[in-house]
């Protein structure tokens, strides 16, 4: 869910967005509206909204003076107006988007759609560099593993093993916890400490802490039970970190 902000001095268009805002998207939560420099200024330095809706000309100026005011806003202004001459000077101001009135529900939607992937990846970014920055510190490392509406905080040391299928990966956890997650194997692999887990096959990471056996069927047994394959060609590379466990 991000929080939008409406700038706009007619109340009948004020209106308006904030209805299509109900209908095109359940992701926004509009946290408050204004129709002047003043007003505006005072309520996003107050509410921080992850997103703008900004008219150009509004009372004692422009959507431009709001912006000039509020240097350090973090959000997206998608600029909505009239007046098409302003398009060039929105883009100098780092505008996400311009529509021009009258304002389409489709041309909203596409332009929403756009300002939450863009907040959602700076917010995942800002969030792994959190956990980036506090397993510096730490001696108990941990990950985020974003799922719909959750994020995970794991330690790392509890992954006993991890699973994918194609673009997807499942986490087993200790504990008899799995999580499964929108990303692949290899980006997960990068930067998981290559001292504790090995990639025993294509599909598999294991945490070496966990393994218990090397069958000889060319079979890696955990200690919570779990049997996972290991490829022929990976066989030398995993007794060699088993015999230096």
């Amino acid at each position: 869910m991000i929080t939008v902000f409406i700038v706009e001095d007619e109340k009948k268009v004020k209106r308006a967005l904030e209805q299509m805002l109900e209908l095109v998207t359940p992701k926004t939560n509009v946290v408050g509206t204004a129709s002047s420099v003043t007003e505006s200024i005072r309520m996003i330095k107050d509410l921080k909204p992850d997103l703008i809706l900004m008219d150009v000309k509004i009372v004692g100026g422009t959507g431009f003076d709001v912006i000039l005011q509020v240097p350090r806003f973090k959000g997206k202004v998608i600029f909505i107006t009239a007046y098409a001459e302003y398009a060039v000077e929105a883009f100098k101001y780092s505008a996400l988007d311009y529509l021009l009135k009258p304002v389409h529900s489709e041309d909203l939607m596409v332009s929403l759609n756009k300002a939450i992937a863009q907040i959602n990846l700076e917010d995942d970014y800002q969030k792994f560099v959190k956990v980036l920055k506090e397993n510096q510190v730490s001696k108990s490392k941990k990950i985020v593993l974003k799922t719909a509406g959750l994020e995970h905080v794991v330690e790392v040391k509890k992954i006993i093993r991890i699973q994918a299928d194609g673009a997807y990966c499942t986490f087993y956890l200790d504990g008899a916890k799995k999580v499964t997650v929108s990303r692949n194997l290899k980006h997960f692999a990068s930067f998981l400490d290559e001292h504790q887990f090995v990639r025993c096959h294509q599909s598999h990471l294991v945490n070496t802490s966990y393994i218990n056996k090397i069958s000889k069927v060319d079979f890696l047994i955990l200690r919570n039970g779990d049997k996972v394959p290991i490829s022929s060609r990976k066989r030398t590379l995993i007794l060699k970190k088993v015999r230096d466990l």
